[in-house]
């Protein structure tokens, strides 16, 4: 079942002056080598938040991920070096993860249920890092060798890793506490999502097409798409598939197995959505291009008697082009909202709008 795309008013931010909290938005002024990022609370506006400050890497952030547990993210410093930022930790002995075997970094993915575990995916394998709670002790690492990594995925005890490969017709499913691995030949794989609950993998990869893997039958359902998909997340639990192709947004609620159309711009031309996250709070972010327009938006996903829709729908004012969004948590179980930004291709930074 297809509805109709679902109007959601879009309201802009506005981008005047940083220094007025009435605007309620995120600021960020340059320093000689840093970015220093700040986000404005919607609560108290008279108060500012410091989220972090971020060195102008000589190179794109080619890979970045927020934990889902804690006030912490990593990022590629340049090809083969991630560095991590743990909350409001003083910005002096944060770990720099570098090893031989991590060359040209693809992918990260912290685990949900081990904190200060990190995933790193490669072209000559994965990397599971642990950083100690102690920052002037080494962190450690475990290598698994393996077809080059496109995309990770942490099941929610954080036990299995799935890893997917455009080398090779299959997702590879790692079992951490041995460090075996079982092949699924699901075909050549880009995207992987674990569901919340554990039960299902979701893949996609070049072609017009998406399947589920059930993780206690190895069985698989394919499903076809009108174009090849482009971003996808689980949200409401683990109720809704949301997933994007052409520069569509939709919905397939699993049990029902119903899906919606929840965003589309039918004025623009050339259109897509390049990027997709969804938050335990069931907030939506995207990253939609529309004939060359890089937007960020973010919404309220609402689930309720068969029926999925949108609400508060705003667009996220950015100071420069966004690349991707990611959903991280803050204190009090608060989503944090990252936006990865990119005024070249020698120079990215991160922004955190206000919510």
């Amino acid at each position: 079942k297809m509805a109709s795309p679902i109007r959601v008013k879009m309201e802009a931010r506005s981008t005047g002056g940083a220094t007025s909290v009435k605007q309620n938005i995120s600021w960020f002024g340059r320093l000689k080598h840093n970015v220093r990022l700040f986000c404005q609370s919607s609560v108290d506006l008279t108060k500012k938040e410091t989220m972090e400050i971020f060195g102008l890497v000589p190179s794109a952030i080619q890979a970045f991920a927020c934990s889902p547990v804690q006030e912490a993210f990593a990022f590629t410093r340049s090809p083969h070096i991630v560095e991590v930022r743990l909350g409001a930790t003083p910005q002096v002995n944060l770990p720099v993860l570098k090893a031989d075997k991590q060359r040209d970094v693809l992918s990260l993915a912290w685990s949900p249920a081990v904190p200060r575990c990190l995933a790193v995916g490669c072209m000559e394998g994965l990397l599971i890092w642990n950083i100690a709670q102690n920052l002037a002790s080494v962190p450690t690492y475990q290598f698994l060798p393996c077809p080059p990594v496109c995309d990770l995925s942490f099941s929610p005890s954080g036990l299995y890793l799935a890893a997917t490969s455009a080398a090779e017709a299959a997702i590879r499913v790692w079992d951490l506490k041995d460090n075996s691995c079982q092949l699924f030949h699901c075909g050549r794989t880009r995207l992987v999502r674990w569901s919340p609950d554990g039960s299902r993998l979701f893949f996609s990869g070049q072609g017009a097409w998406f399947g589920f893997l059930d993780t206690t039958t190895g069985r698989t359902e394919m499903r076809t798409a009108e174009q090849p998909v482009t971003a996808a997340a689980w949200a409401a639990e683990g109720k809704a598939l949301l997933y994007a192709c052409s520069g569509t947004l939709r919905c397939l609620l699993i049990q029902e197995s119903l899906e919606y159309t929840l965003y589309d711009e039918a004025e623009a031309t050339h259109k897509s959505v390049v990027s997709l996250a969804a938050s335990s709070n069931n907030r939506i972010a995207l990253v939609y291009n529309a004939d060359g327009q890089h937007k960020a938006l973010t919404f309220r996903l609402n689930v309720a008697a068969s029926l999925a829709s949108l609400s508060e729908g705003k667009l996220q004012h950015t100071h420069l082009p966004v690349l991707s969004a990611h959903f991280g948590v803050q204190a009090g179980n608060r989503d944090l909202l990252a936006l990865v930004t990119a005024q070249n291709a020698s120079e990215s930074c991160v922004e955190f709008p206000a919510l």
